[in-house]
């Protein structure tokens, strides 16, 4: 386990591993725009670059071996899954990879070749699906390619988000956080508050002025009531809607599955707000997470932009746990997305 010293040591040595991705940071404007929809029984795809367009279709086997992917990976924690549901061994999980990855990027291979960060629209339904975990020339694309998402068909530029002398909520789970990477953040933003999740209720919010950026690793819920929601003190639940009244610039989310709620996606675009961070997974509590949070911020705040910013991170996770199965891999890798909402 990683201490606070630590971890505040990594906010500040992550440049090395910038190195990694320089040659590939993210263009201004996305070369590859790729519009994702239920077609029939399977999916639609339309991919944009450079004024030119292409459609095609993969079929309901393709649908039912991607949704057998993303299972395998987020049940690396057995909490995640029920007895009995269908997981892939290592190597077939490869297969997949590489079988729907061919399927998948080989109409728009020049295009992926040619062209800078990726940016992906896809249709609510199937934003759990790892599209960019998908092998195209032999690795999974969000290791060779900036990748974000959008939740609307505008076209949208990744641009740095100034936050020098931002102020900030910093509000942490132990129990999600156990190394408390949140907290270390604050030694890159001073004028951020924190907060136990204990102590943050309500009454807090309420309290609260408009923030320039909500950093929050707690536990989350979506697709499982009539609202998604993060759990905070007492037993409580907090929505988008009441999260999204402070106005954020930049939100992050180190809670489960949020990077796949429409809702929170749709609440904060509303309020304005220019990119968010959350994971497609229910991914790992500690350790990768941590890494990635302090990757992130620690990009952010030497003038990168955000998908530059998570590329970085990404491919750093996926260099230092690379003999790990493949499965376990990803997990710790691949689960964080960027959405542009209104960059």
């Amino acid at each position: 386990m990683l201490s606070l010293r630590n971890i505040g040591l990594l906010l500040f040595s992550f440049a090395g591993l910038a190195g990694l991705a320089s040659a590939s940071a993210a263009e201004p404007t996305p070369a590859v725009t790729i519009r994702i929809e239920k077609s029939g029984g399977g999916i639609g795809v339309t991919v944009s670059s450079g004024g030119r367009r292409k459609t095609f279709a993969l079929d309901a086997a393709s649908l039912r071996d991607l949704t057998r992917v993303y299972t395998t990976v987020e049940c690396q924690d057995p909490r995640n899954c029920e007895a009995g549901e269908p997981w892939k061994t290592p190597a077939e999980l490869e297969q997949s990879l590489k079988d729907q990855g061919a399927k998948f990027f080989g109409p728009m291979a020049q295009e992926i070749r040619e062209g800078g960060a990726i940016g992906f629209k896809v249709e609510p339904s199937l934003l759990q699906l790892p599209f960019d975990a998908l092998y195209s020339d032999g690795k999974p694309l969000f290791v060779q390619k900036p990748v974000f998402f959008t939740v609307d068909d505008a076209a949208h530029e990744a641009k740095p988000v100034p936050l020098k002398d931002a102020r900030g909520i910093l509000v942490s789970d132990e129990t999600a956080d156990p190394e408390r990477g949140v907290f270390a953040v604050s030694k890159l933003y001073p004028k951020a508050k924190t907060f136990d999740i204990a102590e943050f209720s309500f009454k807090t919010l309420a309290g609260l002025e408009p923030q320039d950026f909500i950093l929050i690793s707690a536990h989350s819920s979506t697709g499982n009531g009539p609202e998604d929601y993060i759990g905070i003190a007492d037993g409580q639940m907090l929505t988008a809607a009441n999260l999204a009244r402070l106005k954020p610039t930049l939100v992050y989310f180190d809670s489960c599955k949020l990077g796949t709620s429409p809702a929170f996606l749709t609440a904060f675009k509303e309020a304005g707000a220019k990119v968010l961070f959350a994971p497609a997974l229910s991914n790992e509590a500690g350790s990768s997470s941590t890494r990635t949070i302090a990757a992130v911020f620690d990009n952010l705040s030497k003038g990168a932009d955000p998908v530059t910013a998570l590329f970085r991170a990404r491919t750093g996770l996926y260099e230092t746990h690379h003999a790990d199965e493949l499965p376990k891999l990803l997990w710790r890798a691949f689960p964080f997305r960027v959405y542009l909402l209104n960059q």
